[in-house]
């Protein structure tokens, strides 16, 4: 019996250090702040832009036989600007292109590491009346 209690005391302790790592396991991981988006998130922004109404019709008034200093369309331009500033997260750059949805066409950066998106719009999706792509390419500062 004597022997007994050097057993309970070491399941006390057991037990007290168990307690222990689970508070400190908890109240770390209700500490740990969210971190910013990294380069392998995929922030579907162009996704966005064609569920929204209204910038889908930005990017369809955009005239691809127009230069792209038109008026025209750089007001297109600075209006789809406007939208991405607001999807992009902060310390990100980007540059935004609006060509035939049949030619190629490509964004060049001096960024080592840059995402691209890249999508067709369309007036109607049955029937493809001046189909223009958009590429988006965003990377960090």
């Amino acid at each position: 019996m004597v022997n007994n209690r050097g057993w309970l005391r070491i399941l006390e302790a057991s037990i007290a250090i168990l307690i222990v790592l689970s508070v400190l396991f908890v109240v770390t991981k209700q500490n740990n702040v969210s971190s910013p988006p990294t380069m392998n998130e995929n922030l579907g922004i162009l996704e966005q832009m064609a569920l929204n109404s209204s910038m889908r019709m930005e990017v369809l008034n955009y005239n691809i036989s127009l230069n792209e200093s038109d008026s025209k369309n750089i007001n297109v331009l600075e209006s789809l600007k406007g939208f991405v500033n607001t999807k992009i997260p902060v310390g990100f750059e980007y540059e935004i292109k609006i060509c035939n949805a049949l030619e190629s066409c490509e964004i060049s950066t001096n960024a080592k590491e840059t995402i691209s998106e890249e999508r067709i719009f369309s007036a109607n999706a049955s029937k493809f009346e001046k189909p223009v792509k958009i590429i988006l390419a965003y990377w960090q500062e």
